[in-house]
């Protein structure tokens, strides 16, 4: 997903206020507002700064560990920070679908693992992929997110398995 100029400039913006008023922000208990030049405005609070568009709607919100991208209509649309919603866990970006819930997640699990998951509309994961502990896999879950399939790839080869409904192996390779 590409950003324009246009929506990078209060992007940007964000991130160097976040930085600059942190102290403020830790010794005042109001919640300052100030407008910025398009018209937007943006507003500090003890753990957050939140960026609202010209109709006064929250686009864009920077708190301790993580950085929101909303939509018009008030959903979180993109966020980077904690992705905990699967067993891979760490920290990362979450893209999520029009029904507000996660359909990607990219991140480093909690060792520093990279892993990808594809969510379905529901939430559930999907897809699995990633690197871990010297090994990489592969896992198709089912709508339920049970993992049907597995493939792993090790130093020492390589193996695959497939599950039935019942989570028992019914083939598997090495």
């Amino acid at each position: 997903m590409a950003v324009s100029q246009s929506r990078a400039r209060p992007i940007c913006l964000v991130v160097a206020l976040g930085a600059l008023v942190g102290i403020a922000m830790l010794s005042s208990p109001e919640r300052p507002s100030a407008a910025l030049t398009d018209g937007s405005t943006q507003e500090l609070t003890a753990s957050s700064v939140a960026v609202t568009d010209k109709a006064g709607r929250v686009r864009v919100v920077l708190s301790a560990g993580s950085l929101t991208f909303l939509s018009p209509e008030g959903a979180e649309a993109i966020s980077l920070g904690p992705v905990a919603t699967t067993p891979l866990g760490g920290a990362g970006l979450r893209i999520m679908g029009e029904e507000g819930k996660a359909r990607l997640l990219v991140g480093l699990g909690a060792g520093g693992e990279p892993h990808v998951t594809l969510l379905s509309e529901q939430g559930i994961p999907r897809v699995q992929c990633g690197l871990f502990e010297g090994q990489s896999f592969l896992h198709l879950l089912d709508d339920v997110g049970e993992t049907r399939v597995e493939l792993t790839v090790r130093q020492e080869g390589s193996t695959m398995r497939l599950r039935d409904e019942d989570g028992k192996r019914v083939w598997a390779v090495p």
